[in-house]
């Protein structure tokens, strides 16, 4: 006889009775999904989360739900598994985890207790592979990682419990490949995250992948094709961008862009010899230390004609690895990248990493499929252009400070703005923004900025830069570029930014709003891009937070 519920509280090195506990009834008789050789697929998995993981707790509780209706399986079982002539379970088990013991707690209903130590949950599916799993990040990323999450409640014996985490499933390579379950666990997200997108479930992409009349089960995977035509049947307008015609280096900077502005996507990777294509989810990145800053590519842009020059550094030049969830590896496993300088063509070439344990060890990327909203019409391609020909333009922050009059004025502008040597480079880091969230996030840092100023007049200015952002009309979308110091960034102290509206098209003409060191300059949706040349002057000035309203770091 099935129990409802099972508690163990059990610590990692206990891996293997943990396989016998969980999935099989106390007399060892009766499995409680089928025959006992059937955890063998997924034994590794969980063993890897349990005992290779280090930020996992050293003993921790589980509470097992053996009777519990998974929506995501029950559609692939009436559609797929229903069929077959052997009998196979409906239900799956869902285990739910616990720092510690709280055996005592679960059984007491101490609702608010366990929901600081709840650690998440997984469904471990009949068809031998763990099913919808949804842990807390910070049970598996170093301090400092910058992860996109999405909230979600479950119901324990009647206690609601809450983590902000994302998706995780593995691949039955039955019904479901890795195309699959990453495109099943990115949409599962938005649906999540946003209300104007509907849960997508596993038949759902079967009907809407196909563009041809190939049989959908057993499945035969997804290209690129069918991952983006999935998108767009969803609501999205997709980009692709392919390695093939930008290169790696430029290609995993596109990558940075788009988990630092919350947009999780799928990278489809070749595979070294004995691997194919694979694909999975890319959900944040690695912290950026001053070391990272300072070995990353310093480029040196260069104005001739005005004998000007900038010397700058990427945020995502410095990234050492992207968050991902790989199917093939534990969740939140980390994609790293190494460079090494290319001989033949002198130009730094990244590879990926595979020495680290965490690393995904695929070969190159291949394309990228990044599912922006419908009225985002500037992607990050264009959006890296523009900032760039703006460096040295005539709203360039070098000739923008060396128009003003006040020569003392001018020396203060000048002696806050970096990138005039290569040991002191410009900082730049390149997001995209709902204007929502970022002028919420904005009138707090300058909030904040005012309650620290040391006198009156810097004060002043900041309420005026307050209210002056504040009033400005912003579309649903922004492309931000924050400027810093090197030591600014570690400060979290930014010295200026540069606004696009993501809805206009490319060029200069999408400019919103200029913000430099004692100068800042706005364009309403009614006046030219030349209401950008007028900059309001502000005597006392200091830099403020940078926008932090996109990724949860851990």
């Amino acid at each position: 006889m099935l129990l409802d519920y099972i508690y163990l509280v059990l610590y990692p090195d206990e891996y293997y009775s943990i396989c016998d506990d969980m999935f099989f009834s106390q007399d060892k008789s009766e499995p409680l999904l089928g025959e006992k050789l059937f955890y063998e697929k997924f034994a590794e998995r969980l063993k890897e989360i349990l005992i290779k993981n280090p930020c996992f707790p050293r003993k921790f509780t589980a509470v097992i739900d053996t009777y519990y209706v998974d929506y995501v399986y029950r559609d692939i079982y009436y559609h797929h598994f229903s069929s077959k002539h052997l009998n196979m379970r409906r239900t799956p088990l869902r285990i739910f985890f616990f720092e510690g013991d709280c055996v005592k707690e679960v059984k007491n209903y101490c609702e608010e207790k366990l929901r600081k130590k709840w650690i998440g949950l997984t469904v471990i599916q009949p068809n031998k592979v763990l099913g919808r799993t949804l842990f807390n990040p910070k049970y598996f990323l170093p301090n400092g990682t910058a992860v996109r999450t999405a909230p979600y409640e479950f119901l324990l014996n009647g206690m609601k419990l809450s983590v902000n985490a994302f998706q995780y499933m593995m691949q039955d390579e039955e019904a479901t490949t890795c195309a699959e379950v990453s495109l099943l666990n990115l949409l599962d997200y938005y649906a999540t995250e946003y209300k104007e997108y509907n849960i997508t479930l596993p038949a759902d992409i079967e009907r809407e992948e196909r563009f041809t009349s190939i049989r959908a089960y057993p499945s035969g995977g997804m290209n690129a094709r069918d991952i983006l035509h999935a998108m767009v049947k969803k609501g999205f307008a997709p980009q692709q961008y392919k390695t093939n015609t930008l290169g790696q280096t430029i290609i995993k900077r596109y990558m940075y862009y788009y988990v630092e502005s919350a947009v999780p996507f799928i990278a489809i990777l070749d595979g070294n010899e004995n691997q194919a294509t694979h694909a999975l989810v890319c959900v944040g990145h690695t912290q950026i230390m001053k070391e990272d800053l300072l070995e990353a590519s310093c480029r040196k842009f260069i104005d001739l004609d005005k004998n000007t020059y900038c010397w700058l550094v990427d945020t995502a030049d410095a990234c050492k690895g992207i968050v991902t969830m790989d199917d093939n590896r534990m969740p939140y496993a980390i994609l790293g990248f190494q460079t090494e300088e290319s001989k033949s063509i002198g130009t730094t070439v990244t590879k990926f990493d595979s020495e680290t344990q965490r690393v995904t060890p695929y070969k190159r990327i291949n394309v990228l499929c990044v599912p922006l909203y419908k009225r985002v019409f500037l992607d990050a391609i264009q959006a890296e252009e523009i900032f760039s020909s703006l460096l040295l333009s005539e709203w360039g922050i070098y000739n923008v400070a060396s128009r003003v009059a006040d020569t003392v004025l001018q020396k203060k502008i000048m002696d806050k703005i970096p990138g005039k040597s290569q040991d002191q480079p410009l900082i730049r880091r390149i997001f995209l923004a709902s204007s929502r969230t970022y002028s919420k996030e904005r009138l707090k840092a300058f909030t904040e900025a005012i309650k620290n100023a040391v006198n009156s007049g810097t004060r002043k200015s900041l309420r005026a830069i307050r209210e002056f952002y504040s009033n400005t009309a912003m579309p649903r979308f922004v492309w931000v570029c924050e400027l810093y110091s090197i030591e600014g960034y570690f400060r979290n102290q930014i010295v200026g930014e540069i606004l696009l509206d993501a809805t206009a098209e490319n060029g200069l003409n999408s400019l919103l709003l200029i913000h430099y060191p004692h100068l800042l300059a706005r364009r309403q949706p009614d006046e030219s891009i030349n209401a950008l040349s007028n900059f309001n002057v502000f005597m006392d000035w200091t830099g403020y937070r940078g926008f932090g309203g996109n990724l949860r770091e851990v």
